[in-house]
């Protein structure tokens, strides 16, 4: 199952920038349940709409139309930032996290994978990694990032071989699945509320609040989680926030901003 909030499509509209790119922008917009919009014919969107997510050469992406200076959104996994953080990957606190060690192959499930930061870093300590996503903007900015990163020969390999991308609930994988017997750990990093008195999240976060929304049902995946996962459950949390549920993490690796609270299971 897809979701949206109730507000994304009347926000969102999907464009293309040239013709070769409208068949795509037209069947995500149907496939979706968004507005098509040409570009050329409507100059006044920004009356009716917030954001564009625009089809063109240099890839998808999620443009503002309130505020059109801003740098539009995409996923660029061949960005310098990317590549940096990846660069010694067995020295992440997400390895430590997920428990891994360099003979163990684990099989992930990033759950809430959003724009694919963690589960790519997942699938360079060596995991083989199922990135799930069921916001309509972010799958279509993620599954482009991951077509346009095949143009590095290496996460070419890496991507083909390691990462598998299922664009729909994560609740409905980890439930009916096939692999669910072999899935060693579950990765979440729902979304919540900005609390009251909280920083503002940055302007790519900001514009996810307003189209996707927050996880209400957070609890429920990470229940599904533990039911699902043999050896850990580990969910990625701003750093002073509650823990997911009302069951205790089994030990917690702190953050700059975040933590990971990580919960065992080895069963």
């Amino acid at each position: 199952m897809l979701r949206h909030d109730a507000s994304t499509a009347e926000l969102l509209g999907v464009a293309a920038v040239g013709d070769e790119f409208v068949a795509s922008a037209r069947q995500t917009a149907d496939k979706f349940g968004l507005r098509f919009v040409e570009l050329d014919a409507a100059p006044d969107l920004s009356v009716t709409l917030a954001y564009l997510l625009v089809f063109a050469a240099d890839g998808v992406s999620l443009r503002s139309l309130a505020e059109p200076r801003r740098k539009p959104i995409r996923v660029d996994f061949l960005s310098e930032r990317e590549r940096w953080r990846r660069l010694v990957p067995a020295q992440h606190t997400l390895a430590k996290a997920i428990g891994r060690k360099s003979n163990l192959k684990l099989t992930v499930v990033d759950a809430t994978a959003g724009l694919g930061s963690d589960g790519l870093l997942l699938a360079q300590l060596g995991c083989t990694v199922t990135m799930c996503e069921r916001s309509p903007v972010a799958a279509s900015l993620l599954a482009d990032g991951l077509r346009r990163a095949c143009d590095d020969p290496a996460l070419r390999e890496l991507i083909e071989s390691r990462v598998f991308l299922h664009i729909g609930d994560a609740k409905e994988y980890l439930q009916t699945g096939a692999t669910t017997s072999t899935i060693d750990v579950v990765y979440l990093d729902p979304m919540f509320p900005t609390r009251p008195g909280s920083a503002l999240p940055r302007k790519e976060m900001q514009a996810f609040h307003e189209l996707i929304g927050a996880d209400p049902d957070a609890t429920e995946l990470f229940a599904c989680a533990l039911s699902v996962a043999r050896r850990r459950v580990v969910v990625k949390r701003p750093r002073h926030a509650e823990p997911i549920s009302q069951r205790r993490p089994d030990f917690t690796l702190p953050g700059q901003s975040t933590r990971f609270d990580v919960y065992v299971l080895m069963k």
